[in-house]
């Protein structure tokens, strides 16, 4: 319940404000009062839905076979796909294709990057001293996920 309970309270933020903005963009583009339900609609479930398969994978204990290792591998590589999409395309383009200041918003780009590379290798490093000191086993890894951490740092607004 615990790890359940910290996934709640690092998406609902996220969740929060990216609906704000998607009402607001249904609203400004005229779209019909049913298909703006809809959409809405629809947004609100994806996520549970997501974070269902995810732990029901995880719980069926089939991430220690290879069968298993490879739905985690294609449940994290849509997840991963879709965060870069959004930001290449939705943030980056707009970013970068108008105003100015080009060169600072690339420094704080690429700074930004190599903080969340940085705390993916922490958080790695962390996994496998846990492992090696004879503290820790492979079936825990103390929530030091690096794709995880790295997911999540990367996608704080």
């Amino acid at each position: 319940a615990g790890t359940h309970g910290l996934l709640l309270i690092g998406v609902s933020p996220h969740k929060a404000t990216i609906a704000i903005t998607l009402v607001i963009q249904l609203v400004r583009s005229g779209v019909k009062w049913k298909v703006s339900a809809a959409i809405v609609i629809v947004f609100s479930l994806v996520t549970p839905i997501g974070i269902g398969i995810g732990t029901a994978v995880e719980a069926s204990g089939a991430t220690k076979s290879s069968s298993g290792t490879l739905a985690e591998s294609v449940l994290q590589s849509i997840g991963t796909g879709t965060l870069l999409y959004v930001v290449v395309m939705g943030i980056l383009l707009e970013e970068f294709g108008s105003g100015s200041r080009h060169f600072q918003k690339c420094l704080c780009f690429l700074g930004g990057y190599l903080l969340v590379a940085a705390l993916a290798f922490i958080a790695e490093d962390h996994h496998h001293g846990d492992e090696h000191d004879g503290h820790g086993s492979n079936d825990d890894d103390h929530g030091c996920n690096a794709t995880a951490t790295a997911s999540t740092v990367t996608a704080a607004p």
